[in-house]
């Protein structure tokens, strides 16, 4: 999710398109340390104690977690934050710079406590969750706004208002883009067909390059799935359920394969003689109905 795009917005993107301006992408927002204990069954309830088949710690964070990927693609990165020097503060400190991210502004306040998870793991994937968002000061006026100036972009997630508010209005005065992670937030999710709720959401994947373009995806018919659902190693029935909104057909009702006696395309139509036996598409509905008139 980015604010709206404005002049300065295009010029900076057109920079790191062409290789003038080196990549460099500042990411603000929550670090938390994740210690994950993998189970063969989660907790029933009540007062129990069973056994971990294995145990590990993992940073975590959304900002976090961004800032570490960018720095795998190769680019520079940035991750500024809050922790507590403590224990848990060193360890995500550490990690990060195992991992190339600048953390020169991952402040680690004496007062502060760091943000932990405790997540059971059972065999089957499911998770439980227990959280300590943390404790430091909410005030980002410490933060080098200066150094601003020669990011490519900014990106924060919502766990720290104050400091994306300020990160975000620098950024902006100086035509720099904004990413705002707010997944959690927004009350924008994923179907179980992977389509984005609510319908209105507005998503995608965006490509950094002058050249780029949107092409279009026309319908597809029977025949299609039926090839697709092969490869996949599933059923035409849910093939057909997941690519329902791309069918230029109406999926068969009956649950085998075996079509009516008398096909759709009985009639010596010239339209209509090349499509096999049984053919639902788009062409045959229509004929279907200007039949059901006629008769």
């Amino acid at each position: 999710m980015s604010a709206p795009a404005n002049i300065g917005d295009f010029a900076a993107l057109a920079g790191v398109v062409s290789g003038t301006k080196p990549v460099h992408v500042i990411c603000l927002g929550l670090s938390a340390l994740d210690q994950v204990w993998r189970v063969d069954r989660p907790f029933a309830g009540g007062s129990e104690k069973i056994k971990a088949a294995g145990y590990g710690t993992l940073g975590g964070g959304m900002a976090a977690n961004a800032s570490v990927a960018v720095a795998r693609l190769g680019a520079s990165v940035a991750f500024w934050g809050r922790a507590g020097d403590d224990a848990a503060g060193h360890e995500m400190k550490s990690a990060f710079v195992s991992e190339g991210v600048d953390v020169e502004n991952f402040r680690l306040f004496p007062d502060g406590r760091s943000s932990v998870s405790g997540i059971i793991v059972d065999s089957s994937g499911e998770r439980q969750i227990v959280n300590f968002r943390g404790l430091y000061p909410e005030a980002a006026d410490w933060l080098p706004l200066e150094a601003i100036a020669r990011a490519s972009s900014v990106l924060a997630d919502p766990r720290w208002v104050e400091g994306a508010a300020t990160l975000f209005r620098e950024a902006r005065a100086r035509g720099i883009p904004t990413v705002l992670d707010a997944e959690a937030t927004a009350g924008v999710k994923l179907t179980e067909s992977f389509a984005m709720w609510p319908g209105s959401s507005v998503s995608g994947l965006y490509f950094a390059n002058l050249e780029s373009y949107y092409f279009g995806v026309g319908k597809i018919e029977r025949d299609q799935v039926e090839d697709y659902a092969a490869r996949k190693g599933m059923t035409v029935a849910e093939t057909e359920r997941w690519l329902a909104p791309v069918l230029n057909y109406i999926p068969s009702q009956r649950t085998d394969t075996t079509f009516a006696a008398t096909p759709a395309n009985d009639e010596a139509s010239k339209d209509l003689a090349s499509h096999p036996a049984g053919c639902t598409c788009a062409v045959h509905l229509v004929w279907q109905k200007k039949r059901a008139g006629a008769g």
